[in-house]
């Protein structure tokens, strides 16, 4: 019981002890409640801001269920609604109006060039035929990187999502007042090919 001490949690935690298999069939019997696959999304997203690991364990042991919840098509309805639902984010943002802090954003991630085994990167400029969501498309690398390390075994501590905020032509972004993104049109030709030089 020192490292409960030590990390200022005496009386702060049940006294229950469980393992991970216990904690990712409470969390599958949480996530079953949900009828709706948004809201599923939401739940699992919330899992993964909160522990990586079981939320790793439960797209595991339940991949052929889930896999459609992560990614196509409730991916869809995620990115439609992104800035609006926004709670938190597992990616990087790189903006083409601020080129000059590339290399800052990948450092505020405290990896090096040998850390870093797969960069999943997306303009979401064309996303699964539902076209341009700009950073609102930020999810679509979320889910292929959470596919590859529950399907493939990438460890997810070594991949980043990256969304090039590169504008968007989605009049509806540009005029809600809740978009993340930079607020004007997509920018294409040598600015967009300088950014990905950089």
């Amino acid at each position: 019981m020192k490292s409960v001490k030590k990390l200022g949690l005496t009386g702060r935690l049940p006294s229950g002890v469980e393992t991970l298999e216990s904690q990712a069939q409470r969390c599958y019997q949480q996530l079953s409640q949900f009828e709706n696959n948004l809201n599923k999304f939401h739940c699992l997203d919330e899992l993964h801001g909160r522990n990586e690991t079981v939320y790793f364990k439960l797209l595991v042991d339940h991949f052929k269920e889930l896999l459609h919840i992560v990614y196509d098509p409730t991916i869809c309805d995620t990115i439609e609604n992104w800035s609006q639902d926004y709670r938190r984010s597992h990616a990087v943002y790189l903006s083409i109006d601020r080129v000059d802090e590339i290399r800052d954003s990948f450092e505020t991630l405290g990896l090096g060039p040998d850390d870093v085994d797969l960069i999943v990167c997306s303009d979401a400029e064309e996303i699964l035929s539902i076209g341009d969501w700009g950073v609102n498309g930020t999810d679509i690398a979320i889910g292929k990187l959470a596919i590859y390390t529950a399907a493939a075994g990438v460890d997810p501590s070594r991949v980043i999502a990256v969304n090039l905020d590169v504008g968007t032509d989605n009049g509806d972004l540009l005029n809600s007042p809740f978009y993340l993104g930079n607020r004007h049109a997509c920018v294409r030709g040598e600015r967009y090919d300088n950014l990905i030089s950089e």
